[in-house]
């Protein structure tokens, strides 16, 4: 009979799921029911999810990332059941196919851990979420990367990157999936299982390169990005047999050396190779392959150093000690008569990563500014300049006398080429009037307020006098300054009152100077514009000179949009409350009962702001607005502690208002 109610009971749901069409996949109801009876029968109900994934149109699968209200649409329960299905080897073929087709539909790029984020996962050798061994998986991944729908294969190329990766993670799943305990994720369990995959991604390479476009591109790329990761697991002779039969492009050369260079350092720098023969043989043949492949005619010499990141070559001269690479370069560069002017098409040009401070080396040489001319035209043509900043900034401090022909330069670039002037500024911002020149431009709007962020750069803002920097803020100074702007503005404010010095009469502001500041700073209190750090960091130096005007500003963040903002709103009031209690309670006392804005302070905790107050002066408010107040604040007043003997002690103020208000079925509530 039991049988019989099971079997009866069975066919119901799976007659009822049979005849589900793909437009239920958006129905919150229907898709709860199937995942529901996914969760208990998977062999008998990702069939029927797979089948209606499989009939579904484009349009039909991205109305599932719907969300209203804040309530989400179905496409994350679906990403996330179909997730940790694909822990079981008999499912992950469905759950493979159903995250492909939800991430070819994305309706979540919001998220890292959508649709497409954990298809690409699946595919890793390590935390890939699933216990299918990497060689099976990869066959399926081979596939759809090569793949003739552009679709299909840019999702696989967006996973290429992270598939050998070490330093991975991923979310943890259930203990129990379909009444099951999930098997543990594959990954290497001896070195033949980990060069047995790099084995398969090398061949995987080598058949891209032999491709053209976008396979070929990715696979340098990825090649040339992990190649330290290759040399480290001993993978030189593949490594060098594919640059052997792909020639380098150029362009590739610079970044390779690199991390060629870092893998010398740190896997075999120090006394690393020393107690080990067969990785001291083997770094030596990493350095003689780095010989082999380092070019010897200039101009590729060139594009292999400037090529590289100029923090590259910082480590390697301040850290490694192995002298520089730009120097001996600046030197010809200066010395041959027309090697510059030769090299200039890429020295002016975005491949050119350490143009800067070859600049600056070329500008150190060049005292009497014979190049600057010649720079100049080629950035404004190029529109790269990165070149002539370094060079500005080397010539300048060797021959500070240059410094009356720059600023000539830069009064006819104010209205020639107002960006070209600002980039030729940064190389010398304190001999060339930046900030009144910055400004000019600014308010002519020939530069966009984002320049104004060059002013963060050196000591340019604690040199300049308080009523300067009140003019260079009233580009912000406007109720249509929209977060961005207002943003470099609490920069720009919180680094000049960090930096400034008690002795420093410079940076001593007048009262208009500080009205101003607080103005930008209240008009940023309520925005979200990740300017939180400088914002509160000003607000709260600014509090022993104008502590009435701070308490304004930060209680009005409590009541804004900055999640950051609130909480250190309220830190500063914590401190503030401190010495000036009455103070800050009649700031924020109005502002709790406020009809528009009051709700927010019943949403999160402010316990600290009650914590600093004098329990009297709460009260003595609570006299005044009466049991509305205590309502409002039952959930920031302080909690029990336990005294030194472990004796639970209820805080004075919150002993107060229980012994008040107590009996108030709205405040226990809300406490």
């Amino acid at each position: 009979m039991d049988q019989e109610v099971r079997s009866f009971v069975s066919a119901h749901f799976r007659d009822r799921v049979a005849n589900f069409r793909p437009s239920d996949l958006a129905d919150a109801d229907r898709v709860s029911q199937l995942l529901g009876l996914l969760e208990t029968d998977p062999s008998s109900y990702l069939p029927e999810l797979e089948r209606l994934v499989r009939e579904s149109s484009q349009e039909e699968l991205l109305a599932h990332g719907e969300t209203f209200f804040g309530v989400r649409g179905t496409r994350r329960e679906l990403v996330w059941a179909t997730e940790r299905l694909a822990a079981f080897p008999e499912y992950f073929p469905a759950a493979e196919y159903i995250l492909r087709r939800l991430a070819l539909a994305e309706s979540e790029p919001q998220i890292g851990n959508n649709a497409t984020g954990i298809w690409r996962q699946l595919f890793r050798v390590w935390l890939s979420g699933t216990s299918v061994p990497f060689l099976e998986r990869f066959k399926i991944y081979r596939r759809i990367l090569f793949s003739e729908e552009s679709a299909q294969r840019d999702l696989a190329l967006g996973a290429l990157n992270h598939l050998w990766d070490t330093h991975v993670s991923r979310l943890g799943s259930p203990s129990v999936i379909g009444g099951r305990i999930p098997p543990a994720n594959w990954q290497p369990a001896t070195y033949g299982e980990i060069v047995a995959c790099f084995d398969a991604g090398l061949d995987l390479l080598q058949e891209m390169l032999c491709s053209s476009g976008t396979l070929a591109d990715s696979a340098w790329t990825y090649l040339i990005q992990h190649s330290r990761t290759l040399l480290s697991y001993r993978q030189l002779k593949r490594l060098e047999s594919l640059i052997i039969e792909f020639p380098i492009p150029q362009t590739l050369v610079a970044p390779l050396l690199e991390q060629v260079e870092n893998f010398l350092q740190y896997e075999c720098g120090g006394d690393r190779t020393e107690s080990n023969d067969d990785l001291h043989t083997y770094c030596e043949e990493v350095r003689a392959w780095r010989g082999r492949i380092s070019p010897t005619d200039f101009a590729e010499r060139l594009q292999a150093i400037v090529g590289k990141e100029s923090w590259h070559h910082d480590i390697r001269e301040d850290i490694w000690k192995t002298g520089s690479e730009i120097d001996p370069i600046a030197e010809e560069l200066v010395t041959t008569p027309g090697l510059l002017e030769e090299s200039l098409d890429y020295l002016c040009s975005p491949e050119a990563r350490s143009a800067v401070p070859l600049g600056t080396a070329i500008g150190r040489r060049d005292i009497g500014g014979a190049f600057l001319d010649r720079i100049l035209a080629k950035a404004r043509h190029s529109r790269c300049t990165a070149l002539l900043r370094g060079y500005v900034a080397g010539l300048l401090i060797a021959s500070p006398e240059q410094a009356v022909r720059v600023n000539q330069i830069l009064d006819s670039l104010e209205t020639e080429d107002a960006p070209v002037a600002a980039e030729m500024m940064l190389g010398a911002l304190e001999l060339t009037d930046s900030p009144t020149r910055i400004l000019r431009m600014v308010s002519a709007g020939r530069l966009s307020f984002e320049t104004m962020r060059f002013l963060l750069y050196g000591k340019t803002l604690q040199r300049i006098s308080s009523k300067q920097f009140a003019d260079l803020l009233g580009v912000f100074d406007n109720a249509d300054a929209p977060p961005a702007a207002l943003k470099i503005a609490s920069d720009i404010i919180g680094s000049r009152i960090r930096l400034a010095r008690p002795d420093d009469p410079a940076v001593k502001e007048d009262p208009e100077t500080i009205e101003r500041i607080l103005r930008i700073l209240q008009m940023s209190a309520t925005i979200e514009n990740r300017g939180d750090f400088w914002w509160a960091d000003a607000l709260s130096k600014l509090a022993i000179e104008a502590p009435a005007e701070v308490a304004r500003v930060a209680a009005l963040a409590i009541t804004g949009e900055d999640y950051e903002k609130r909480h250190r709103g309220a830190a500063i009031l914590a401190k503030l409350a401190e010495s000036k209690p009455e103070l800050v309670m009649a700031e924020i006392g109005p502002r709790i009962l406020d009809a528009e804005s009051g709700w927010k302070w019943l949403t999160g905790s402010f316990k600290e702001i009650f914590t600093a107050f004098p329990a009297d002066v709460v009260m003595k408010w609570l006299d005044q607005v009466g049991v509305a107040g205590a309502r409002r604040i039952a959930r920031h007043l302080p909690s029990p502690i336990t005294d030194k003997e472990g004796k639970p002690t209820v805080p004075e103020l919150t002993e107060q208002v229980l012994s008040k208000y107590g009996d108030d079925d709205d405040w226990r509530q809300l406490h």
